[in-house]
C-alpha cells in the first residue's frame, strides 16, 4: 500500500503561484504597430513613388495604373449592392471592381492632385445590407490586390 504525503493547502497555493509566475515570465511580449489591412501603401511609400514618377520602374508602374479602366474618372460604378457574398458568388466580382476603382482613383488623386474623384463609389458601398464572410475570411476591401 502506497502512502500519500499531505501538502498543506497554503503551500499548494504558493507552489501554484510560483509555477504560473515562471510560465508567464517565459512569455515574450511584443508591441506592434497596427497596419490597416485595406491600405497596402504607407504615406512614405506613396511619396517615394510620386517623387519618382519620371524614373523607372515607377514610371512604367504609374503608366499601368493611369491606363487601367478602374483608374479613370469615367469608371461606371457597378454597384451599389444590397448583398455581396463569396459562396455563393453574389455580386462579388462587381464589388471587387468598384473597390479596385476606389483604391486606384485615390492613388491617382494623390499622384496628380486631381480632386475630382469618384468618392460616391465608396460612399454607396455603405448600402450593403448583407456581406457574407462565411468561408471567405479574406473577403475584405482590396484584399484581392
Amino acid at each position: 500500500m502506497t502512502s500519500r504525503v499531505q501538502i498543506p493547502n497554503g503551500l499548494r497555493k504558493v507552489c501554484l503561484l510560483v509555477a504560473v509566475s515562471a510560465a508567464v515570465s517565459c512569455l515574450e511580449w511584443r508591441v506592434q504597430a497596427y497596419t490597416h489591412p485595406c491600405i497596402p501603401n504607407t504615406l512614405e511609400e506613396l511619396a517615394t513613388i510620386k517623387a519618382n514618377l519620371n524614373q523607372e520602374p515607377w514610371k512604367s508602374g504609374y503608366a499601368a495604373l493611369a491606363g487601367a479602366s478602374t483608374s479613370q474618372l469615367s469608371w461606371p460604378m457597378e454597384g451599389p449592392f444590397t448583398n455581396v457574398s463569396r459562396t455563393p458568388d453574389v455580386n462579388l466580382t462587381h464589388w471587387k471592381n468598384d473597390m479596385t476603382a476606389v483604391y486606384n482613383l485615390a492613388r491617382m488623386w494623390y499622384f496628380t492632385g486631381n480632386k475630382h474623384s469618384r468618392v460616391e463609389i465608396f460612399e454607396t458601398c455603405k448600402t450593403i445590407n448583407t456581406f457574407s464572410l462565411s468561408s471567405a475570411p479574406s473577403l475584405r476591401p482590396l484584399s484581392h490586390l
